[in-house]
């Protein structure tokens, strides 16, 4: 086992896995906020719709729990290319000095601390005697979880720009995190026969609006900044990834469009057409985060990159 760990360090796959890790952490940590905003706020409050919500509670507790495991996971990974490790027992000595001694062992730690006290509401409001501080533990809950998610651009190139760049990026993150993370809580809720769908897609229609406004316009302003030059947007790697995930996200807008226009008004009697297409919106989304998570590592060639050097 330990030869083969060795041999991802020689054989460049450490930033890969990296990438690989931190990508399931944000899409496990999406699925927690998506899917507590959705049962918590946009599923109508009935006694029919107490089970799915208590379903969504749970796939949240798990994804925040998964999320935590990931963020963990991240930590030597990272610390092993900040080292310059080529073995893994090059990394262990660095492992400490990592965490206890770097603004991104800071940002861990903290990401560590707010996803254990969400975790640690969740479980405090799924027992009975804390039904009494219901509204305030959901709103401190799905903050927690959305600072984690302003926190990821730090985790990142956004940890060497200035303050004036990271509103674009945070936002940027957070509504995207919104909008992919809810997603499956909506495949839960169109598969729930006794819940009548058109309602609970009709509810998040206005939120996925302005989570595609909030990333049309976050993701301009980044691309300008970033990128600079229409040359470097085609001729750079980091310009590439942009017009992938440019690319990808008009597709997930488009499917998006599909699902309000076409099979919301027919969600009641065909929830297999609107489950089929936020399927695959799903799965573009997942490729949306991979890509996302790519760019974070790459210098950008514009003004941040500038920033950086």
């Amino acid at each position: 086992m330990l030869s083969l760990i060795d041999a991802a360090f020689n054989g460049g796959a450490l930033s890969m896995l990296q990438t690989g890790v931190r990508a399931l952490g944000i899409s496990s940590l999406a699925v927690a906020l998506g899917g507590l905003v959705v049962g918590w706020w946009l599923v109508p409050q009935t006694s029919i719709s107490r089970p799915l919500i208590a379903r969504l509670q749970r796939v949240a507790g798990i994804a925040m729990l998964l999320a935590l495991a990931f963020f963990v996971a991240l930590w030597p990974l990272v610390a092993a290319q900040m080292a310059g490790a080529t073995t893994l027992a090059d990394t262990v000595p660095v492992l400490k000095v990592v965490l206890t001694g770097t603004a991104f062992g800071g940002l861990v730690r903290l990401v560590w601390g707010l996803l254990a006290l969400a975790l640690l509401l969740l479980l405090m409001l799924l027992t009975p005697l804390q039904r009494v501080a219901l509204k305030e533990l959901r709103g401190s809950i799905v903050a927690l979880l959305g600072m984690v998610a302003l926190l990821q651009p730090l985790m990142g190139h956004g940890a060497t720009v200035g303050a004036g760049y990271l509103l674009p990026m945070t936002t940027h993150v957070l509504a995207a995190s919104l909008w992919i993370g809810a997603i499956p809580a909506l495949i839960l809720g169109c598969v729930d026969q006794a819940l009548d769908s058109r309602l609970l897609l009709k509810r998040f229609s206005w939120l996925g609006i302005a989570c595609v406004v909030v990333l049309g316009l976050s993701g301009l302003v980044q691309t300008i900044t970033l990128v600079a030059s229409w040359q470097a947007l085609w001729q750079t790697v980091y310009g590439q990834l942009i017009v992938v995930k440019t690319v990808m996200l008009g597709a997930l807008l488009v499917l998006a469009l599909i699902n309000r226009c076409y099979w919301t008004p027919r969600a009641l009697g065909r929830q297999r057409g609107v489950v089929i297409t936020m399927g695959i919106e799903w799965a573009l989304a997942l490729c949306v985060i991979v890509i996302a998570v790519g760019l974070a590592g790459q210098p950008p060639p514009g003004i941040m990159g500038e920033m950086a050097h």
